[in-house]
């Protein structure tokens, strides 16, 4: 079975999409930027906390993305993410280190899921899914 172009484009347009959120270079960050305001057992007690975070709001994350639409939470969490990761970049303290990670965790938290639904849910209008 040939599968369209316009379909093709779309799964292949999904794949980069995965590789690039799925680049884990955070804990590289994390280090370099939070060794100027934490001692690395703090930063670590800190990195904890907020994927604790990220994990609890992994929980309520497929409800809120099937009542408000898996591509707008998905579009939130990459906003999310970018926001937590710029904050990171800025960060003056080690609070704002601590935000920048929860942020990271919580828009990582809207896309997991939602976006691999999404995608099923194309393949399937087009008949493609199995």
């Amino acid at each position: 079975m040939k599968i369209p172009t316009h379909i093709r484009k779309e799964v292949t347009l999904y794949y980069i999409y995965s590789a690039l959120i799925g680049t884990w270079f955070t804990a590289g960050v994390t280090l370099f930027f939070g060794r100027r305001f934490l001692t690395d057992p703090e930063l670590g007690s800190l990195d904890a906390i907020a994927l604790a975070i990220g994990m609890l709001a992994e929980i309520p994350s497929g409800a809120i993305a099937d009542a408000f639409g898996r591509r707008k939470i998905v579009i939130l969490g990459i906003i999310t993410c970018a926001i937590g990761f710029a904050i990171w970049g800025f960060a003056a303290s080690g609070w704002m280190i601590f935000l920048g990670i929860v942020l990271y965790s919580v828009g990582a938290s809207l896309q997991s899921g939602a976006d691999e639904a999404m995608m099923y849910d194309y393949l399937k209008s087009q008949g493609q899914a199995s």
